[in-house]
């Protein structure tokens, strides 16, 4: 009857939907704050890892008259506290993606870079970007109440997005300087809430970013991604660039936004200066 096939149409309706992988029931998990202590902060860093091989690699450097290489953290002329930071992260040496990019970005230009994986690519983007905030001070501090996000950082996977925002959490112990970390599976709500309450870093996956962009109109938590002076990607592949073109869109390439863009790769190390608008050609290949 027409009731019996109503009931078989709606429990086929739910069979489905549990084997293709989705559910109607409400995401409500909220991932518990992480700890503030130092000990805590700095309890897992880099250990085992011989740098001194990294010192043979071959690297390649392109664009208009790119800055020269640093040696050392210390010519860098990164402040007191970011330096004690690096300290306690357990950083002693430069690697080669370090060496060429940190000068790049301290010199406010944009930066397509590709190396190996463990060669120290976060701290490469995070350290001058945290020296900027450090030397020029937080433009939202000047005028208003909340702190709103100045850098996004964007990665394709919750894991890795959560290993770049640890690393930030390092760098900026101490400083006036909050990052904060979102992505799916949790409310859309608990991440604009995290926002508001004070973002100069923002830590997203692409999905989550868009959600946050959609909110636009309503909420101005997604106006205040269009004054953002740093942009950064990382992507294992061609595939999550697809996802960058509607953010790039989104963040005026009028503007002074500053883009970092780093690509995976096992063997390569290249490093190459392009403009924003370069990088939105290539997220169209």
């Amino acid at each position: 009857d027409c009731a019996g096939s109503s009931l078989l149409h709606r429990l086929f309706s739910t069979w489905a939907l549990r084997c293709t992988g989705f559910s109607r029931r409400k995401v409500t998990y909220i991932p518990p704050p992480p700890p503030d202590d130092e000990e805590s902060i700095f309890a897992h860093y880099q250990t085992g890892i011989n740098f001194d091989k990294y010192d043979t690699i071959l690297v390649e450097v392109s664009g208009h008259d790119p800055p020269p290489a640093i040696l050392t953290f210390e010519e860098a002329n990164l402040c007191q506290i970011l330096n004690k930071n690096i300290a306690k992260a357990g950083y002693t040496k430069l690697t080669p993606v370090q060496k060429y990019s940190i000068p790049i970005i301290l010199g406010g230009r944009d930066l397509m870079a590709c190396a190996q994986t463990g060669s120290g690519k976060t701290a490469a983007f995070l350290l001058p970007i945290l020296a900027h905030m450090m030397r020029d001070g937080i433009t939202a501090s000047h005028s208003k109440e909340l702190q709103e996000p100045e850098c996004i950082i964007v990665a394709p996977t919750r894991e890795l997005i959560s290993q770049i925002y640890s690393e930030a959490r390092k760098f900026s112990f101490g400083t006036c300087v909050r990052a904060v970390v979102t992505y799916g599976g949790t409310p859309l709500r608990h991440s604009i809430r995290q926002i508001v309450q004070g973002c100069n870093i923002l830590c997203a996956t692409p999905g989550r970013l868009m959600d946050i962009i959609g909110k636009e109109k309503t909420h101005s938590t997604g106006r205040q991604m269009k004054s953002m002076k740093s942009f950064f990607f990382f992507s294992p592949g061609r595939k999550p660039l697809c996802d960058i073109i509607r953010i790039v869109k989104f963040l005026s390439l009028e503007s002074d936004l500053r883009a970092i863009y780093f690509p995976f790769s096992h063997t390569t190390l290249l490093h190459h200066c392009c403009s924003l608008k370069g990088l939105l050609k290539i997220c169209s290949f």
